[in-house]
């Protein structure tokens, strides 16, 4: 793997499952944190020697005033989330121990699920974002407003989504999410060796942002600039990464498949697949696998069949925009 790295959305997709236990997620309040402040008694459960080892070790920083822990270089956590993450590698260690592997299962484009159902979207929503253009130099925006719209473009190109630049709120100042998009892309540093991270659907409204570091302008970067946005855009439709299934390298592994859904086979060329193990693609491009799976959440492009699952269909959850 290269220095620096993709990351996933903030939120691990397992911890969702507690939105049930945890009941409406605030804005600024993830599902863990709201669950631990519900139900105090979990925190002493959750007690465990790897959280207080990956609370030291791990890479951290702050965004918005708020710290997060990045693990395996791929997930950034805050101090709730990092608590039972931590107990799920606890776990995974007793079972290496008794010679019982990992829980690293084989699902194959993966989708994220909440309670058993497909998260995406809802149907003939469209995704608002701006870019916070004081966060760049005029170079780097002029840059990022061309490659966010190359890169939307092929999402839209391939099936049912419809994302949209607000350029009039390109100049709100600060890391501000301003109310009138879903979205906004700004340039941070971030820590742990990352090129770029975004958010699931699901995730608290003060976790959406598509965030970009320096390292991405540099001009040795080997990944395509807007496959990485792509692949980025690809997290904020609610797609997990290709390359944690069984069938992916060994190397590659690593991230639990909990809470996922098997859309198509594995693609070792997927946009969401990480370079690594030897397989993946620097072009970062959508596959006709991850065009078949995209289309099975969210229909064809234009309304072209196959038609878009309804709101209705209860497979799917669906979040409005």
């Amino acid at each position: 793997m290269v220095r620096k790295r993709f990351a996933a959305a903030g939120i691990v997709p397992a911890f969702l499952a507690l939105a049930a236990l945890a009941g409406q997620v605030q804005d600024d309040e993830s599902a863990a944190a709201k669950a631990l402040r519900e139900k105090p008694e979990l925190k002493k459960e959750l007690e465990t020697l790897v959280f207080d080892e990956l609370k030291e070790a791990l890479p951290h920083g702050e965004f918005n005033g708020k710290t997060y822990w990045y693990a395996e270089g791929d997930l950034a956590l805050d101090e709730a989330e990092l608590r039972f993450y931590a107990k799920k590698r606890e776990a995974q260690r007793l079972a290496f121990a008794g010679g019982e592997g990992g829980d690293v299962a084989g699902e194959t484009l993966l989708s994220m699920t909440v309670n058993g159902k497909i998260v995406r979207w809802a149907p003939g929503s469209t995704v608002t974002y701006c870019i916070l253009k004081d966060s760049f130099t005029a170079a780097e925006f002029a840059q990022v407003q061309a490659n966010m719209v190359a890169a939307a473009n092929d999402w839209m190109a391939n099936c049912g989504v419809k994302l949209q630049h607000k350029s009039e709120l390109d100049s709100t100042t600060g890391l501000v999410l301003p109310a009138g998009v879903n979205f906004a892309v700004a340039k941070f540093d971030l820590p742990g060796g990352t090129i770029a991270q975004s958010f699931f659907p699901p995730d608290p409204r003060n976790r959406h942002f598509l965030l970009i570091d320096p390292s991405y302008f540099e001009p040795g970067l080997s990944f395509n600039k807007v496959g990485v946005l792509r692949h980025e855009l690809g997290h904020v439709l609610g797609f997990r990464h290709e390359h944690i299934r069984s069938e992916a390298p060994p190397s590659c592994q690593g991230e639990s498949t909990k809470d996922t859904f098997k859309l198509t086979n594995y693609d070792p060329k997927s946009v969401m697949h990480y370079f690594c193990g030897g397989f993946g693609s620097l072009e970062l491009a959508i596959t006709q696998k991850d065009k078949n799976g995209s289309q099975f959440v969210y229909g064809g492009p234009n309304g072209i069949n196959p038609s878009t699952p309804p709101a209705s269909d209860a497979r799917f959850r669906n979040f409005t925009p």
